[in-house]
C-alpha cells in the first residue's frame, strides 16, 4: 500500500458516485406499479435510498439494508406489498445483471468453472432470477405461490398474497424492467472497473480482461448472505481468481480490502442523512400530515362488462387524480367468458394502481366482494361496479369524503331519471322495507359505500347475491358511530346486459331481507 498510486484508486472512487447514481435510478424506476398522484416525493425516495444502503453496510449481504427501504416506503402511504415487492425486483435484478456478467466471465475465464464457490454461487443465483421470472409471468407459478401462501397462519397468508399480487404486477411494465435491467448491468460494468482501477494503484499487471472474468464471480461470492457487507467472501473469492493469476497474495489483500471499503465510501452518504437528517426528512417528506393519511381500496367486480369495464376504469382514475388520496383498484373479473380478464390485462400499463384477480368461474357477487375485501391492503373499502354506471364527477365527490366519517353512503340523486318506473319502484320498496327491519331511515342500501376496512375485514356477511350490500351496511353501522348519506348520479347503462332483475338475484334479496331480520332478532336478544 505504501507505494500505491493513488491517482487510479481516486478514478474508481468517482466511478462509485456514478453506479450509486445508476442504483438510484433503478429504485425510482421500480415504483413504476404506483400510482404517480400517491408516489411519494423525489427527495423522500432518494433519502430512504441512501440511508438503507448504509444500513445495509452493517447487515447481512444487505437484506436488512432492504428491509429498512421497504418498511420506509411503507411509512409514506406506499402500500406494504408494493414496497417490499419493488425492493424485491430491485434485489432481483441487480442479482440477474450480476448473473449475466458472472456468465461473460466464465467465457473469459473457462477454466475457473469448476470452482465449488461458483458453482455454489451460479446456482443460488440462477434459482432465484428464475423464481422471479416465472412469478411475474407465468400465472401458474403465482397461483403455486399463493397456495404455498395458504398454508401459512392467516395473516402471513393474507401478506404473502398481497405480496404475489405486488409482484405479478410488473408483468405490464417490460420497457420499465429492460431499462433496470440495462441500468443493473451499467452498474456491474462500473464496479468492474472499479476494481481495474484499484489494481491498476497497487501495481498489479492484469489487464482489463481479467477484471471482467474475476469481478462478476466475485460479486456473486459475495451476495451470498453469510457474511457482513461481503467481508470475508470477497477475501476468499479475490484470493481464489486473483492469486491463481499469479498476483501475490499480500497484493490481493489489499486489493480485497480497497473493494469493500469502495461499498463504504458509497454508502456514506447515507450516514450523514441518519446522524443529521432531522429538518432534511421532515422537508423531504412535506406535505404528509402528522396522522395517518386516508386511503382507499376500490374493488370493481365484473362479470361480461368487456363492453364497460375500460370506461369504469378511466372514471374512477379521473376520479382520483385531483385527490391526494393513496388508492389501489381491485378489478375481481367473475369468471367472465367475454374477454373482461383480457381486456383489464391489457390496458394495465394506461392503470398502474390496478390489480387483477380472476375467478376460475363465476362465483357470485357478493363472493366477489369478499374477495376483493380480502386482498384490499389500504384502510377504506369501496365497491364501485362494472357498469359504468357511475361518472367521474359523482365518483369524484363520493371519494372526496373518505375519512370524514366512519362510513360514506351513496343514494341516486332522482333515480327515477335514470332507472325504469319499475325499478325505482322496487328499490324504494325494498328500502323501506329494510328500515323497517333496521330502524333507520336511510335513502338507499345497495348503493355505494364507504367503508373502514378493519371494520369489512371483521364481519360475517351470509348473503352472497345482490342484496348482500344491504347486509354489509347494517352491520358495518353496528360497528361504526358515524355515517354521511351522499347523493349520486346515476348513469343508465348504455352498453351490455344489467344482471341486476334475474330469479336469482330476486331469490338472493329475499334470503338477505331474511338474514336482516336474524340480525335484528339476535340484537334485541
Amino acid at each position: 500500500m505504501a507505494g500505491a498510486d493513488w491517482r487510479p484508486i481516486g478514478i474508481a472512487v468517482l466511478l462509485v458516485l456514478a453506479d450509486r447514481t445508476l442504483m438510484a435510478y433503478r429504485s425510482i424506476q421500480l415504483l413504476c406499479t404506483i400510482d404517480p398522484a400517491v408516489r411519494p416525493a423525489f427527495g423522500a425516495i432518494m433519502r430512504i435510498f441512501f440511508v438503507s444502503t448504509f444500513l445495509g453496510t452493517f447487515l447481512p449481504a444487505s437484506i436488512g439494508g432492504d428491509a429498512v427501504r421497504a418498511y420506509s416506503l411503507s411509512r409514506l402511504n406506499v402500500r406494504g406489498a408494493d414496497a417490499v415487492a419493488s425492493v424485491f425486483m430491485d434485489r432481483m435484478l441487480g442479482v440477474s445483471s450480476i448473473l449475466i456478467m458472472a456468465v461473460v466471465g466464465l467465457l473469459l475465464a473457462p477454466d475457473r468453472s469448476s470452482a465449488w464457490l461458483v458453482a455454489l454461487s451460479l446456482a443460488a443465483a440462477g434459482g432465484a432470477c428464475l423464481f422471479t421470472l416465472l412469478l411475474v409471468f407465468s400465472r401458474r407459478a403465482a397461483a403455486i405461490a399463493v397456495w404455498l401462501a395458504s398454508r401459512l397462519p392467516a395473516t402471513l397468508e393474507r401478506n404473502g398474497q398481497h405480496l404475489v399480487e405486488a409482484i405479478r404486477r410488473y408483468a405490464a411494465f417490460h420497457t420499465t424492467l429492460g431499462y433496470v435491467l440495462a441500468g443493473s448491468i451499467g452498474v456491474q460494468i462500473l464496479r468492474i472497473l472499479q476494481a481495474f482501477f484499484l489494481g491498476q494503484g497497487l501495481g498489479i499487471p492484469l489487464g482489463a480482461g481479467a477484471y471482467f472474468a474475476f469481478i462478476p464471480l466475485t460479486l456473486l461470492f459475495m451476495m451470498l448472505p453469510i457474511t457482513f457487507n461481503g467481508i470475508g467472501t470477497s477475501q476468499l473469492a479475490f484470493d481464489w481468481f486473483f492469486v491463481r493469476a499469479g498476483v501475490p497474495p499480500p497484493t490481493v489483500f489489499a486489493l480485497s480490502v480497497l473493494f469493500v471499503a469502495l461499498g463504504v465510501i458509497g454508502n456514506l452518504p447515507g450516514g450523514v442523512l441518519y446522524l443529521f437528517g432531522g429538518a432534511g426528512h421532515a422537508a423531504a417528506v412535506a406535505g404528509r400530515p402528522n396522522g395517518p393519511a386516508p386511503s382507499l381500496s376500490i374493488i370493481i367486480p365484473a362479470y361480461n362488462e368487456s363492453e364497460n369495464i375500460v370506461e369504469t376504469l378511466e372514471n374512477v382514475t379521473r376520479a382520483l387524480a385531483p385527490l391526494n388520496l393513496a388508492h389501489e383498484i381491485l378489478v375481481i373479473d367473475d369468471g367472465s367468458s367475454d374477454g373482461t380478464a383480457a381486456l383489464v390485462t391489457a390496458t394495465l400499463p394506461r392503470f398502474p394502481t390496478v390489480r387483477l384477480l380472476v375467478n376460475e368461474r363465476n362465483m357470485g357477487f357478493g363472493w366477489s366482494y369478499r374477495r376483493g375485501v380480502e386482498a384490499a391492503g389500504l384502510d377504506h373499502i369501496v365497491m364501485v361496479h362494472g357498469d359504468n354506471a357511475w361518472g367521474y364527477a359523482t365518483l369524484h365527490e363520493f371519494f372526496s369524503y373518505v375519512g370524514k366519517a366512519d362510513v360514506i353512503v351513496g343514494y341516486t340523486r332522482e333515480m327515477w331519471k335514470s332507472r325504469t318506473l319499475t325499478r325505482t319502484l322496487i328499490s324504494k320498496g325494498y328500502t323501506f322495507v329494510v328500515n323497517r327491519i333496521t330502524g333507520r331511515g336511510l335513502r338507499y342500501y345497495n348503493g355505494l359505500q364507504i367503508h373502514p376496512a378493519a371494520v369489512l375485514k371483521s364481519l360475517r356477511i351470509e348473503s352472497s347475491g345482490y342484496g348482500f350490500q344491504s347486509e354489509v351496511l347494517v352491520k358495518s353501522l353496528r360497528l361504526t358511530k358515524s355515517v354521511i348519506e351522499v347523493p349520486m348520479d346515476l348513469i343508465e347503462r348504455k352498453k351490455g346486459e344489467s344482471k341486476a332483475f334475474r330469479m336469482k338475484n330476486v331469490a338472493d334479496v329475499l334470503r338477505t331481507i331474511s338474514v336482516l331480520r336474524g340480525v335484528q332478532r339476535d340484537r334485541h336478544a
